[in-house]
Formats: structure tokens, C-alpha cells, sequence
């Protein structure tokens, strides 16, 4: 049986992968959790038929393709500022159980105070009682404790403030468990009940305003809530960058760089002039792609952007051998594929050196412009040619994928098994019923 070759297709997003079929959109993306979170939509299918014919259909899937990318990628980023949202509670709950945590720490140094010093207290607990017997309005009764596990410290909940011989319940003890008791039988010597009312008011006001006014966070909370629209509009901002970037490196830089060889202003070039610049201008370009990519695969993050683009090849390469999608399968695959958008890329670039021959002009600025005037037409030759090598296998459609699957060597990497399993489980998604509608 030969090999399916599918129009099923990927794109490497944030800690995931989106997988597009013939019928549905899948995006897997693994959160902070280690939990891989799956959404799907309906692949639009409803085109126009102007929009399916020869060169069009190149650009408007360009488009298309642009568009719902920058989609699935800004809601792979929304899935991991919603896990910073998540941390945010977490880290309020830690903060609102600091108070009793403190509480729990003096209850375990009176306990050791207590052991090391009973023979003492029990001495104080006497000059105390005859004292406070003297009082006639205030009985407090110091007594020793007997061993560090029954030691406890006292916090008030309800104090009754009407009279001096208040009693109230404490709430916390030593192993963290509630327990009552009367708070005459537990007062520090030298402090009379009113003392402890009050402190015990003044403990439990400072632990309800710890819990209730967390003003850090409060700023977190609001924090998360501006970076999702600050997320928006630097999104947008990056893609107008992007694009003049873009333009500067890829048309403007190669141009100017080009009339250091051919130099003048010429209204036309002779034949061979011609050809020279558009193969200067096409080094140019490849060398510049080339630099940029390899430079930014040492970067971390986009290095494991790498490294699943390199399980959507592989899960991709999977399905069309007809294997299970399992990960000791997909792990042993090719992780370079002849029609991956990195091959479009530098087959765009090689056509733009055709198209660049019949651009007489030697300024740098009017042949700018004229080749972003001629980009549609760049496009739509490369997605012909690239949808004429996905059809056939002989050494042309080799020589047309070569470039390209080179270039995979810097902008796949190997994958570890969780990117697989997000891989998979977007592929599962997408694969239709009637195995003859993905056929490439």
C-alpha cells in the first residue's frame, strides 16, 4: 500500500500545536499543569469559487492561513495567562494563612518555653495567685504546664468586653486543631482579662484585615487583567512591525545592496545586468532568512517552538504511513517534511529571483515597490509549485523541496514525548470519517 500523502497541515503555537483538516480546526496546548487543554472549531469550507482558482487560491490560503494562526496563537497565550491567574489565588490563600501559621510557630515556642522554665512559673504562678486573690474583682489563676504536648496559646474569637472576668474560646493549638477553653485559666501573669480582651481584639482585627486587604494580590489580579489586552494591541503591533521589517530586509536591504555592484540609476538593465542583481538581491534574502533562523533557535523559548514543529512533521509523516498515532510511532518518523511552510518560504525567495529579472529598474526604492506590488503573484506560484511537489515524486519535485527540507534542519528539533501527545491528540481531532477528503 503507498504512502497518503494528506492536506492535513500544523503550526508549532505556544507549549502546543494546531492541526488543520479538511473539516475541523484542533489546537492541543499543554498549561502549567502538565494538563493538555484541547479546542476545536469548524474548518471554513464555503470559498468562493474564484477563490479555488490557479495563483488566487495561493494567496487567499496565505491569508487564511496567517490569519487563523494568529489566532490559535494568541489563545495559546491566553491558556498560559490563565494559569498565571491560577497562581495568583494560590499565592492570595498562602498569604491569608500566614497569620494563623505565625500563631501555630509562637504556640510551638511557648511549649519549649514552658518545658524549660516550669520549675520557675510554677513559683511566679503562686506569688501571682495570692496577688490577684488580694484583687477583688479579678481572679487569674497562673498554672504551670505539664508537658510541651499540653501547652497551648490562646486566641480570642467572641470577647464578651462587658465584664472582667470574661471568658472566651481559643481557636488554635499547637497541632493545628480547634479546641475551647477558658482564657482565666490561661493568662499570661501580670496581665489582667481586660489586657487580654483588648489584645486578643487587636490579634484578630490585624488577621481579618490580613485576609480581607491583600493589596499585592489585588495588583496581580489587575495585572493579569491588563496583560490580556496589552496582550491585543502588542499583537497588533507586532505584526505592522513584523511586516515592515519584513520588507526592510527581504526588499529594501537586498536592493540597496545590490548597487554597490550595479551601480547608477539607469532607466533599464541590459539582459545580464538584470540577472545579476536578482541573483544578488536572492543571496541576499536566503543568507539573511538563514542568519535569522539559526540565531533564534538558541533562544529557549522559541527553541521548544522548534521542537514541536518537529512533532507536528512527525505525527503528520505518521498518519500518511498508515500507523497508529501512538508516541513510540510518531517518535520514530522524519521530522522533515517536503510540504512544510518552511519550504514555501524559500521557494518563494527563489521565485522572487525569477520574477526579479524582468524588473528593469536599478533604484532601490522603485524596485522595492514594484516587488511588493508583484508579491501576490510570488505567492501564487509558490503555493502552485509547492501543491505540484506534494502530487509527485521524481527528481524535480526533489530539486523544488530541497531548499526547504535543508532549511528544516534549523527550524524543526527533535521532540520529547509530552509534545508528541499534544500533537497526537490535535491530529486525532482533525482526521475526517471519509479518508479520500484530507487527500492532498
Amino acid at each position: 500500500m503507498a504512502d497518503k500523502k494528506t492536506s492535513i497541515g500544523g503550526q508549532a503555537l505556544i507549549e502546543g500545536i494546531m492541526m488543520r483538516g479538511p473539516e475541523v480546526t484542533a489546537m492541543a496546548v499543554r498549561n502549567a499543569s502538565g494538563e493538555i487543554i484541547l479546542e476545536k472549531s469548524e474548518t471554513k469550507t464555503n470559498i468562493p469559487k474564484i477563490l479555488k482558482l490557479p495563483i488566487i487560491r495561493g494567496v487567499y490560503g496565505m491569508i487564511s492561513s496567517f490569519t487563523m494562526g494568529y489566532k490559535y496563537l494568541m489563545r495559546s497565550a491566553d491558556i498560559s495567562l490563565a494559569d498565571a491567574e491560577q497562581q495568583i489565588k494560590k499565592d492570595e490563600e498562602a498569604q491569608a494563612a500566614k497569620p494563623e501559621n505565625s500563631e501555630a510557630t509562637l504556640a510551638s515556642g511557648a511549649a519549649e518555653t514552658t518545658d524549660t522554665e516550669a520549675p520557675v512559673e510554677a513559683e511566679t504562678a503562686v506569688t501571682a495567685e495570692a496577688t490577684v486573690t488580694a484583687e477583688a474583682e479579678a481572679t487569674v489563676t497562673v498554672e504551670a504546664a505539664e508537658s510541651t504536648k499540653n501547652a497551648e496559646i490562646t486566641e480570642p474569637t467572641e470577647p464578651d468586653l462587658t465584664s472582667e472576668n470574661a471568658s472566651f474560646s481559643l481557636n488554635i493549638s499547637p497541632n493545628g486543631e480547634t479546641v475551647s477553653s477558658d482564657a482565666a485559666d490561661k493568662a499570661p501573669v501580670g496581665e489582667s482579662v481586660n489586657d487580654i480582651a483588648n489584645n486578643a481584639e487587636n490579634d484578630a482585627s490585624g488577621k481579618a484585615s490580613s485576609v480581607q486587604n491583600n493589596p499585592e494580590g489585588k495588583k496581580k489580579k489587575a495585572s493579569t487583567s491588563e496583560n490580556k489586552a496589552l496582550l491585543a494591541v502588542t499583537g497588533t503591533i507586532s505584526i505592522i512591525f513584523g511586516l515592515a521589517l519584513a520588507i526592510l530586509l527581504f526588499v529594501y536591504l537586498p536592493s540597496s545592496a545590490a548597487r554597490f555592484v550595479i551601480p547608477g540609476e539607469k532607466a533599464s538593465l541590459s539582459y545580464s545586468q538584470a540577472i545579476l542583481r536578482s541573483l544578488i538581491e536572492c543571496v541576499i534574502k536566503i543568507a539573511i532568512l538563514v542568519l535569522y533562523m539559526w540565531l533564534v533557535s538558541f533562544m529557549k523559548d522559541i527553541k521548544r517552538t522548534f521542537m514541536y514543529h518537529g512533532a507536528e512533521h512527525k505525527t503528520i509523516f505518521c498518519y500518511e504511513h498508515g500507523l497508529p498515532l501512538t508516541v513510540e510511532n510518531v517518535r520514530k518518523q522524519r521530522r522533515f517534511h517536503p510540504r512544510c511552510g518552511t519550504s514555501f518560504l524559500i521557494l518563494m525567495l527563489i521565485i522572487g529571483f525569477l520574477i526579479g529579472i524582468f524588473i528593469p529598474f536599478n533604484n532601490a526604492i522603485i524596485r522595492t515597490l514594484l516587488r511588493i506590488a508583484l508579491l501576490p503573484l510570488t505567492v501564487g506560484i509558490g503555493y502552485e509549485l509547492i501543491k505540484f511537489a506534494g502530487r509527485h515524486d521524481n527528481l524535480l519535485t526533489k530539486i523544488i523541496s530541497a531548499p526547504g527540507v535543508w532549511l528544516q534542519h534549523i527550524t524543526t528539533k527533535e521532540p520529547d514525548d509530552g509534545m508528541i501527545e499534544c500533537a497526537i491528540a490535535a491530529m486525532n481531532e482533525v482526521i475526517p470519517e471519509d479518508k479520500e477528503k484530507d487527500n492532498w
